[in-house]
């Protein structure tokens, strides 16, 4: 099972709803220069970089939900997927 599946599907648990609640705010541009995601679980005794899955799910729910990323989101995304942001949910810059 990937990261982001782990994440952001599935029976809710604390940790997805913490995970969710978290993400929410990275496509918002609540965190500016946004370098990695680690996902972690101390009661399992496991992290796991996530960045990469955190990046794809910002697009594709911008997609789904026809919304604008943020300056700081778009600029996270590009970063970590190295690829532009389409035109319809780019920040305009």
């Amino acid at each position: 099972m990937s990261s982001k599946r782990a994440l952001f599907t599935g029976k809710p648990t604390k940790l997805t709803r913490t995970a969710e609640r978290s993400f929410g705010r990275l496509p918002k541009g609540n965190f500016n220069k946004a370098v990695r995601v680690v996902a972690f679980n101390i009661a399992e005794g496991w992290s796991r970089d996530v960045t990469e899955d955190v990046a794809n799910e910002i697009i594709d729910r911008a997609l789904r939900q026809a919304e604008q990323l943020s300056r700081p989101a778009q600029e996270f995304v590009e970063r970590v997927l190295k690829q532009n942001v389409s035109a319809h949910i780019s920040a305009g810059y």
